[in-house]
């Protein structure tokens, strides 16, 4: 609904709703899309015998945006199939604004019984008798008996058989159906959900959408570098296939880390630890480096593979940025679809760091690196600027002590570099850089120790 005057002319459709309480959720997007901040006024209109209790977005500043969220309780009587309209009313001085939605009004389940004497009445005195009586559930919906026993004060009676009543069998044949065919759309949705988030939404009987928070989170993201060059030289086919291959690589080593993943845009990968499950901060940080470690590693394997398996000759080389820092997480969206991400600078950050990294390595922001440099080694690179951030960044690139150590500089003059593909000069050239960068600081120390004892 904007705030320009308009008036809603075509409904928008809601679909099913269930008739009493707790009623159900209507959400309207309201936006200033002028540049002064307002206050509205915000009502509904429903017909008479409905109630409802609205959560204003509040005073709006200019090109800023908040939810209306209502929760609507009709009556009990209203007749099931019924399509009825409901208004959102938005006052502003002189602005009057008006959104409709149509709700469709569910069929509603109704239990009935009946029942039929089995066995004749027989009253004799100073005896035991049995009565036995059949009683059948004829509506659309389960129940629970609650059978008693009216006799006078003085007589002995006992239940012998107390069952749960269920449905008639054309009614259990439908929900058994239903729930078969609710079982393999279950099925399918967990592929395209994070196992954490799956289970957050079949276990939590919310229906609110507007759910978020703000969390200190490790963020995760990737790409291919040369990824646009690669897709335009292959057979859709193929590349359609590779790239599944290598996202479904990607997507075991982040399940086994216990990374939330959040989408797949293209080559990229956006991951983030710490929600809606987490292990602590410094240990979601350090989980999340070791699956990056972890893919680099696997991507090397499959880089081989494409080489000499595929003839693929441009090479797989990935980027990772990770960062640490306060984000927005939660369920962000409209009331036809909702998406569970995460927003803000820290994603952003990742981003960033991702894009400047050199290829088949790891950037970290500096609270990653404080976070885990007891554990891990990094050394610092060339600080950079980044829109939103009051100072340059200084990424700082993760060091694996098994490939390189300072010691295999220092007992040496010369360092062996063996190129076997033309496709690794950059990295080669840039792992030269660190060796010579890291020789300096080691001979500047032998100096100055030599100086001292002098």
């Amino acid at each position: 609904m904007l705030a320009n005057g308009s008036i809603g002319t075509t409904p928008l459709s809601a679909g099913d709703v269930t008739t009493g309480s707790p009623g159900f959720l209507l959400e309207w997007l309201v936006e200033n899309d002028g540049t002064t901040p307002w206050s509205g006024v915000y009502s509904l209109d429903v017909a008479s015998g409905w109630n409802y209790e609205c959560d204003s977005p509040g005073e709006l500043a200019g090109g800023s945006s908040g939810y209306l969220t209502c929760t609507v309780v009709m009556p009990t009587d209203v007749t099931p199939g019924s399509q009825p309209a409901i208004g959102a009313i938005v006052t502003a001085g002189d602005l009057s604004l008006l959104e409709i939605i149509s709700i469709r009004v569910a069929s509603v389940e109704s239990a009935s019984i009946s029942w039929s004497e089995k066995s004749p009445t027989i009253l004799v005195a100073g005896q035991s008798n049995q009565v036995e009586v059949e009683i059948q559930n004829t509506g659309n919906a389960p129940f629970e008996h609650r059978v008693r026993i009216l006799a006078p004060e003085d007589w002995d009676v006992e239940l012998i058989d107390s069952p749960i009543i269920s449905l008639n069998q054309q009614a259990y044949e439908s929900l058994k159906g239903k729930n078969q065919k609710l079982e393999k759309i279950s099925n399918r949705l967990a592929k395209y959900l994070s196992p954490q988030i799956y289970k957050n939404i079949f276990e939590t009987e919310s229906e609110q959408t507007n759910d978020y928070k703000r969390k200190k989170l490790t963020v995760f993201f990737s790409d291919i570098k040369g990824f646009t060059d690669l897709s335009d030289s292959l057979d859709p086919d193929l590349l359609a296939e590779l790239v599944n291959e290598y996202l479904s690589a990607m997507t075991e080593i982040a399940l086994k880390h216990g990374g939330t993943i959040d989408k797949f845009i293209g080559d990229a990968i956006l991951i983030f630890f710490g929600d809606p499950e987490s292990d602590g901060l410094k240990k979601d940080a350090s989980k999340c480096l070791s699956m990056a470690i972890a893919m680099q590693k696997k991507v090397a394997e499959l880089d081989k593979n494409w080489r000499e398996v595929r003839g693929i000759t441009e090479g797989l080389k990935v980027r990772i940025g990770i960062s640490t820092g306060y984000c927005t997480v939660g369920n962000f969206g409209s009331v036809q679809r909702v998406d569970y991400t995460v927003l803000g600078s820290t994603v952003n950050l990742a981003s960033r760091l991702e894009s400047i990294c050199q290829p088949k390595k790891i950037l970290v922001a500096p609270e990653t690196k404080s976070l885990l440099e007891k554990e891990f080694k990094f050394e610092a690179q060339e600080a950079f600027e980044l829109k939103g951030f009051n100072k340059p960044v200084i990424p700082f690139q993760y060091v694996d002590l098994k490939k390189t150590t300072s010691s295999e500089i220092l007992e040496g003059d010369v360092v062996d570099i063996i190129l076997k593909q033309p496709d690794d000069i950059e990295s080669i050239l840039y792992e030269l850089k660190s060796l010579q960068k890291d020789y300096e600081e080691k001979l500047f120390q032998t100096v100055s120790h030599k100086k001292n004892k002098k």
